[in-house]
């Protein structure tokens, strides 16, 4: 393959957004959006829950502990 057969960046992505079906919009309530595609971006204004869940980062284990199987 030589360079002047390569499909430029802009062809290629004509190309894809040319192959990707365009589904109408429409609104739906969360228990209904299973199996969806979502149209836009989606992101949470606050972190939920709004304080930190985790009360440990990490765990120790002895290899022996893992050696014996226990």
């Amino acid at each position: 393959m030589t360079v002047s057969e390569l499909t430029s960046v802009n062809d290629a992505w004509r190309a894809i957004e040319a192959a990707v079906p365009r589904w109408p919009v429409e609104t739906v309530r969360v228990e209904h959006a299973s199996g969806r595609i979502l149209a836009e971006a989606v992101a949470a204004d606050r972190d939920q829950p709004p304080f930190d869940r985790v009360t440990m980062d990490g765990i120790a284990v002895a290899s022996s502990a893992l050696t014996a199987g226990r």
